[in-house]
């Protein structure tokens, strides 16, 4: 094989959607253009604010609560977080003169870590056809903020699409990928179906079913090309016979000497005549050289949840039992959510590691715009994002920054991109997490591979291979910028639990298993960190896990202080608690 440029991985698509002729399409292409408000004293963005094709507007300033307040393009997305009242979006004036029926369709969800909390809070869609005003529904619940109607224009001149919405909390918020309005006239389109996705390149084959929106009134001789002949040829053309919709012919790997893993190769076919849309699509040739990967896990990552903290920074370490290996063709990988219309099974980040050695037996990569301090081999941008997210230490990575891995988001990976899996690590914000943008991969992948969280009601910011026993994951400190943090870039891992003060003392313990819920009363709690955690089994390995909601605190008289929580007491015989202090 040959090492060539690699563009991005689609996978199947099964079924076709034929597109009608686009009217407007809502361009958020341009990062930055909204408002932010991050306190009182912060002067906010006038309203209304222009993008390329819409405008975006609010009544008062938002309130401020201590976080960032946010309407603004990112990444292609109109997002907003903990905006802190109401705003509205609308698109420029869509003329529809001489149209009858036009559909609207957008895309979209909440996020966040505590999104549509609020009786309050909700988002609503809204069109004006000459001015006159008709409201979707109002969505308050979390998910999909999807919108998709047909109205009649005939006689109207002039369509206005738009959303309000009401959104007051951290964490709160929503982002829009796509608001767009066609005629309703479909555009014949091709479809491809490749079985399977992924070949060898020593003579392995798919077929590749081809299908139109719409049959052809007589033969339709459609052009077929890859972008590698070197890893892979296909016929040069493949009829479709009038009336017909489909028809299927094959790719065939191509074998060489070389020994550099995976590699992703585009098919297109396209209609010289121009009446159907060409389609290309990605799929991936294997290496039959023999590569041995090295012996290489990870064993310690950071994720930045809040940069506006000191001291917090992200990195990742590998550990090797054998010293000053090589990384060559070795690349860590994060998978989390893309678009709303994605789901989960996005790539968000690849760190390819080829020419990196390890220093010893630790290797440690770490983002050069944190300021958290640390001994690093390699400096680089990190992506890593605070939601439900898994890591992958994997050979020979094949696929691209936003490529959809699980297109039908089923919580099974449809393409496996990589010669190797290394090691694999989810981090969770929830034990179920809910929402097809939350999947994670790990336990998938392999059952052995952990699923680590959450740390209360958040995604883990920090976790570690304990140094008694590597086969666990421990949950370290929230913010590295306190004195007892268990990070060790660099160098061996602290041990297991963390310690249990011995000035602690449990002055009583009261719960009420009907109300669910429990006040502990204790000495000698002091300036330490603490945690609250709950097991029903003692005899089960790692049963001990992070109460829900963690406590509330408040002090007595006496010196003592109570620690109020919520626990469902009911469903288990026996459950244990314990107070230790947070690394």
């Amino acid at each position: 094989m040959t090492s060539t440029a690699r563009s991005p991985l689609f996978l199947m698509f099964l079924c076709g959607v034929a597109h009608a002729a686009d009217l407007y399409d809502a361009d958020f292409s341009v990062a930055g253009i909204g408002a932010t408000h991050d306190s009182g004293a912060d002067t906010l963005e006038a309203s209304p604010i222009n993008g390329g094709n819409w405008s975006m507007s609010w009544i008062d300033a938002p309130a401020t609560d201590g976080s960032t307040n946010r309407f603004i393009t990112e990444d292609g997305l109109l997002v907003s977080e903990d905006w802190g009242g109401e705003a509205s979006f609308e698109t420029d004036d869509i003329s529809v003169t001489g149209e009858t029926t036009i559909k609207i369709e957008a895309l979209g969800a909440t996020r966040g870590t505590a999104t549509f909390n609020s009786a309050a809070e909700g988002f609503t869609w809204y069109y004006l056809l000459d001015g006159v005003r008709t409201d979707a529904a109002t969505i308050t619940n979390d998910g999909s903020l999807d919108y998709s109607v047909e109205i009649d224009v005939s006689g109207a001149s002039t369509l206005v699409v738009g959303f309000t919405f009401n959104v007051n909390g951290a964490g709160d918020g929503f982002e829009i990928s796509s608001v767009q309005v066609n005629d309703g006239v479909p555009t014949p389109e091709i479809t491809l179906a490749l079985d399977p996705p992924s070949i060898s390149e020593n003579g392995g084959t798919s077929t590749v079913t081809v299908t139109l929106s719409a049959p052809p009134a007589g033969d339709l001789v459609l052009d077929l090309a890859v972008d590698d002949l070197s890893e892979a040829s296909v016929p040069t053309t493949a009829t479709i016979s009038g009336g017909a919709l489909s028809t299927t012919f094959q790719i065939t790997g191509q074998n060489d000497a070389d020994s550099d893993g995976p590699q992703v190769v585009n098919l297109t076919v396209s209609d010289p005549g121009g009446l159907y849309a060409d389609r290309s699509q990605n799929f991936v040739v294997t290496d039959d050289e023999a590569f041995n990967p090295p012996n290489v896990i990870l064993n310690e990552i950071r994720i930045n949840t809040n940069s506006t903290f000191t001291g917090d920074g992200e990195y990742f370490e590998l550990r090797s039992s054998q010293p000053n290996v090589s990384l060559d063709r070795v690349f860590l990988v994060a998978i989390g959510d893309g678009t709303a219309a994605q789901g989960s099974g996005v790539v968000e980040e690849i760190i390819d590691l080829t020419g990196q050695t390890m220093n010893g037996n630790f290797f440690v990569a770490s983002d050069p715009e944190q300021n958290f301090v640390l001994t690093q081999d390699l400096s680089v941008a990190l992506n890593f994002e605070d939601d439900n997210v898994t890591f992958l230490l994997v050979s020979d990575f094949a696929a691209v920054l936003g490529d959809d891995l699980d297109a039908d988001n089923d919580g099974t990976l449809d393409l496996e991109p990589w010669g190797s899996l290394l090691d694999a690590v989810s981090l969770v914000s929830s034990e179920a997490p809910t929402g097809l943008d939350e999947l994670v991969y790990a336990g998938t992948l392999d059952p052995a591979e952990p699923v680590v969280g959450p740390d209360s009601t958040f995604i883990p910011a920090h976790i570690y291979r304990s140094g008694e026993n590597p086969a666990i994951w421990l949950i370290g400190t929230f913010f590295a910028d306190g004195i007892d943090v268990a990070d060790t870039p660099g160098a061996d891992n602290s041990g297991g639990d963390p310690p249990v003060s011995d000035d602690l003392e449990v002055v009583s313990f009261v719960v009420d298993a009907n109300a669910g819920t429990g006040v502990l009363t204790v000495n000698g709690l002091g300036a330490k960190i603490w945690v609250l955690q709950s097991s029903g089994d003692l005899n089960q390995v790692d049963s001990w896990v992070n109460v829900v909601g963690g406590f509330a605190e408040s002090d007595n008289p006496d010196g003592s202080t109570n620690l109020t929580f919520s626990d469902s007491f009911g469903t288990t015989l026996k459950r244990f608690y314990r107070l230790i202090e947070q690394l």
